[in-house]
C-alpha cells in the first residue's frame, strides 16, 4: 500500500528530519488493520460493495479539481460501533457526530443504527473518506534530537487545526471545516443517490460558508461556483491564503468570529450565521463584539 505524505511544521527541523517523522507518521496508517475494535458489530455483508462506491466517489471528487487519485479506503479500516461504544471511545464528540476519522491510523469510526439506511451509511462514509483525503500536517520540535517523540499532538486537517491543553482540545476553525466536507459530501450524494432528498447534517454551519460563497462573490465580481472550488481545493491543498478575502468581505475580525462556529465557547452558532448573513454594518459589528468578549 502507498505510503501517504505528510507536512511535518517544526522549528530547525532539516529535510531529512522531516521526512523521518513523516515515515513515521505513515506507519501508523495499517494500524486499524490488525484486528476487530473493541466492541464494534459485524460489518453487513453489503460493506465492501459500499465502499468501492465510496472510492469511486472520492475519485470522481479528484478528478473534478484536477488533484491526484486518493488511495482507495480498505474494508478494514472502517468501524461500525453502537453508539455507547462509539460515545465511550469518543467522549468529547457531539451527540450529533456520527461518525470520526482519526488521522494517526486512518481509521473510519462510524455511530452505526440499525435503523439506519444504507443511503446514510454511504453519506458517513463518504464524509469520514473526505476527512481521510484532506490535507494533513503535524506539528514537532527537535527536542533531545529526538523530533518523533517531540510530536506536539497539534495537528492540521482540512481547514481545522486542534492544538491539546490539559483539560480540553482546542479546535481553530472546526466548523467551517466540516462544512466544507459536507457541503463536497451532498454534492456528491445527491448525484448519485437520487432516494437522499435532504441533508440533514451541519446545516447551520453550511447555511454560513453559503453566505461567505456569495459575498465574497460579490466582493470580487467572481462566480460563486469559483469561490467554492477554490475553498474546495484548499481543503485538499493546504491553501489558506484566499481566506483573507474573508476579512476583506466582512471585516478584520471575521476569521475570529468564523473560528466561533463550534460549541468549544457555549456560542449559540446561529449567532455566526447572522453576522455572516447579515448587510447591515452595524449589527455585524454588535454581533461581532458580544462573540469575541466570550473568547476573553
Amino acid at each position: 500500500m502507498e505510503n501517504r505524505k505528510y507536512t511535518i511544521h517544526g522549528p530547525g527541523l532539516t529535510e531529512e528530519t522531516k521526512k523521518e517523522v513523516s515515515d513515521f507518521i505513515a506507519g501508523y496508517d495499517d494500524i486499524d488493520f490488525l484486528g476487530p475494535i473493541k466492541g464494534e458489530i459485524q460489518k453487513p455483508a453489503e460493506i465492501e460493495q459500499m465502499i468501492l462506491e465510496i472510492n469511486q466517489y472520492r475519485e470522481e471528487i479528484a478528478t473534478e479539481l484536477g488533484l491526484s487519485k486518493p488511495i482507495p479506503i480498505r474494508v478494514g479500516q472502517v468501524h461500525l460501533l453502537p453508539p455507547f461504544v462509539f460515545n465511550e471511545r469518543y467522549p468529547n464528540s457531539p451527540d450529533s457526530a456520527e461518525g470520526l476519522h482519526e488521522n494517526l491510523g486512518h481509521g473510519i469510526f462510524i455511530k452505526y443504527k440499525e435503523y439506519n439506511s444504507p443511503e446514510l451509511l454511504k453519506m458517513f462514509l463518504l464524509h469520514e473518506g473526505i476527512h481521510m483525503d484532506s490535507y494533513h500536517a503535524y506539528f514537532t520540535r527537535n527536542q533531545n534530537d529526538n523530533p518523533i517523540d517531540s510530536l506536539s499532538g497539534q495537528t492540521r486537517s482540512g481547514y481545522s487545526t486542534s492544538t491539546p491543553y490539559k483539560e480540553r482540545e482546542s479546535n481553530y476553525l472546526n466548523g467551517f471545516n466540516e462544512a466544507v466536507v459536507q457541503k463536497i459530501t451532498w454534492e456528491k450524494i445527491r448525484i448519485h443517490l437520487i432516494r437522499m432528498k435532504t441533508n440533514m447534517s451541519y446545516e447551520n454551519e453550511i447555511a454560513v460558508l453559503d453566505s461567505l460563497i456569495k459575498k465574497i462573490a460579490i466582493r470580487y465580481n467572481e462566480e460563486e461556483a469559483e469561490v467554492w472550488r477554490r475553498i474546495k481545493i484548499g481543503l485538499f491543498t493546504g491553501e489558506m491564503m484566499h481566506l483573507r478575502r474573508i476579512n476583506k468581505t466582512y471585516g478584520p475580525k471575521a476569521l475570529e468570529v468564523l473560528a466561533m462556529l463550534t460549541d468549544e465557547y457555549g456560542i449559540i452558532t446561529e449567532k455566526v450565521q447572522k453576522y455572516f448573513q447579515t448587510d447591515d454594518l452595524k449589527e455585524r459589528l454588535k454581533i461581532e463584539e458580544e462573540l469575541l468578549s466570550k473568547t476573553k
